[in-house]
């Protein structure tokens, strides 16, 4: 396994993330994760909506500091509940301490906007997001599923203002399968990080992987 630097970190993360999002029977996730962390693997992709995967992967991982750890929050916890989801402070402050408890650790290595939120100003977003930084419960940021013009702009905001800014982008799907089709509107911006979902875009005109993965790549 070949590994490549996050964006503009020291991070070393190997060039397959493993994507949890279909977890379900901690036999199972326990042996895809040690398989994959005996490949070289390094990188544990999950979200807040995914399920039962953060409490499988807090209850499987048995070498947390080996690996770079990431979670999603702005899908919705709750439907009967119209704080639950979205980018605003709220929602994200009680996602966090939420995964944090189902992950089983103190902070995580990862921590993205899951989906860009026009309702919510970005200025909202980039202060809470500093604020988990500042506490130690977030080691580095990104945002999925959003304009380049968006991410750029939000990390203009950063620098001026002294905010952490967003490490790295992914875009939405469809995967590495269909890539010719994505589209420039949610291209990355130069110097930062990106990690490309779903690259076999669900199995469709591929043989799907033996193991769940996404591909990362490193400086642009």
């Amino acid at each position: 396994m070949k590994y490549r630097l996050f964006g503009r970190t020291g991070l070393r993360v190997s060039e397959l993330l493993l994507g949890t999002m279909t977890f379900d029977d901690p036999a199972e996730a326990g042996r895809i994760v040690d398989a994959y962390a005996d490949a070289g693997g390094n990188v544990l992709d999950t979200a807040s909506a995914y399920g039962r995967s953060e409490e499988l992967i807090g209850s499987v991982v048995r070498r947390r500091d080996r690996f770079v750890l990431g979670t999603k929050y702005t899908l919705s916890r709750d439907a009967a509940d119209p704080n639950a989801s979205g980018n605003h402070r709220k929602n994200l402050t009680v996602s966090l301490e939420r995964s944090l408890r189902r992950l089983r650790t103190d902070h995580v290595d990862l921590y993205w906007v899951h989906i860009w939120d026009r309702h919510t100003p970005v200025e909202e977003t980039l202060r809470a997001l500093d604020g988990a930084v500042r506490a130690g419960k977030v080691l580095c940021t990104g945002i999925s599923d959003a304009p380049a013009w968006v991410v750029s702009r939000a990390n203009t905001l950063a620098d001026w203002r002294g905010w952490t800014p967003f490490t790295a982008g992914a875009p939405g799907r469809p995967g590495l399968a269909h890539r010719a089709g994505t589209g420039g509107g949610r291209r990355r911006p130069a110097g930062r990080g990106g990690a490309g979902r779903d690259p076999g875009a669900g199995g469709a005109g591929v043989d799907p992987p033996p193991v769940p993965v996404g591909a990362a790549a490193g400086r642009g």
